[in-house]
């Protein structure tokens, strides 16, 4: 296995919490939802099965963290807390549309904070990297600093996304996806209308598809330098 159980975890994790002076900054690693989707023994036939084996263990993981806020919602610290809970990729699907450079990037990212407006849902683009920003604002952060993602909070501006497995780029915006390989596009979809990224309308759409190529290669150079020259973080 990939190493110890969410729920064991969990409740050590709970535990070690209240041993950090306030305010503080933690976060914990789930691993049980991971192949090869195996549930503790004392746990067999406790989870919904499914059509594929990873439903019975998010049911395990639900089944976690249920316990885990259980267990931590009389601490004094619990109403003061921002929980941010996301996955750091998609795992198995049986629906086509997840099956390709949209889908296998779609997860969700659920902010929460005990007895706070945060309510709803959002159905708009998202990465990881726009936790940060966000959480900053929430906090009323008024500093400078170098984030390469968007406070989702925000509704004024609009979103994007970005990815890369290593010479292919992906970018998300205006309900299209352009793919990029070797710094040149290859495809422009809209994932909207076509799920499944079967109709590649990059030469139906030179305005879209020059701007959407413009913007990619900027955060790329943007990236690249700043990650060359060390500069991350703004210097005083």
């Amino acid at each position: 296995m990939w190493g110890v159980w969410d729920e064991p975890f969990f409740r050590f994790f709970a535990g070690k919490l209240n041993t950090f002076k306030e305010p503080f900054l933690a976060s914990i690693f789930s691993i049980s939802s991971h192949h090869p989707f195996k549930v503790p023994d004392k746990y067999k036939d406790k989870f919904t099965k499914g059509p594929a084996p990873i439903v019975e263990v998010v049911g395990y993981t639900d089944f976690a963290l249920r316990e885990f806020f259980s267990e931590i919602s009389d601490e004094e610290w619990f109403g003061n807390t921002l929980f941010v809970i996301t996955a750091d990729h998609t795992n198995e699907s049986i629906h086509r549309e997840f099956q390709n450079n949209f889908g296998s990037y779609s997860i969700p990212v659920i902010f929460y904070k005990p007895g706070s407006d945060l309510r709803g849902k959002k159905n708009r683009i998202a990465q990881q990297i726009d936790i940060m920003p966000t959480i900053l604002s929430y906090l009323n952060y008024d500093e400078e600093y170098i984030a390469f993602g968007n406070n989702l909070l925000d509704d004024s501006s609009e979103s994007f996304a970005f990815n890369t497995n290593g010479s292919t780029y992906h970018l998300y915006m205006k309900d299209h996806l352009m793919e990029m390989i070797d710094n040149k596009p290859v495809g422009l979809y809209n994932y909207k209308t076509d799920k499944f990224l079967e109709n590649n309308i990059l030469g139906t759409e030179p305005g879209l598809a020059a701007f959407m190529e413009e913007k990619l290669k900027a955060i790329i150079q943007t990236y690249n330098s700043r990650l060359i020259d060390n500069d991350m973080i703004v210097r005083k």
